[in-house]
């Protein structure tokens, strides 16, 4: 019985905590202002992404971006607040690698770059 009743009291632990977790990270960025595509490349335009010690300006021209989720529809554009890009790099001859992350937005003009890693996934 005793075993019972502690097994109840830690799956209502392990259901309080994941309502805490699941209640915080949809409001986490609930202020943040939604972006446009174009004026996310825009922002993007020579932003800084750090690996490691490697670290370049991110180039519009070569880099893929999308919202993630549902988004919202105004002006015949969709807005986000979160995106995923994937930015190829050219450096000297030819392609050098490609460049992961995502994009936050947290003001009307800045944003913050996440999970950036080599590779597309």
């Amino acid at each position: 019985m005793r075993y019972a009743l502690a097994s109840c009291a830690s799956l209502g632990a392990v259901a309080l905590a994941a309502l805490v977790v699941l209640a915080g990270a949809g409001s986490a960025h609930s202020g943040a202002p939604v972006w446009s595509l174009p004026v996310l490349m825009s922002r993007l335009d020579g932003a800084r992404v750090v690996i490691g010690s490697w670290s370049r300006r991110v180039q519009p021209a070569t880099t893929l971006c999308s919202g993630t989720g549902p988004g919202r529809m105004w002006g015949g554009q969709r807005h986000w607040r979160h995106f995923v890009c994937t930015w190829t790099v050219f450096e000297g001859v030819g392609v050098d690698r490609d460049v992961a992350f995502r994009v936050h937005t947290v003001a009307p003009r800045r944003f913050v770059i996440t999970s950036a890693h080599f590779g597309t996934s």
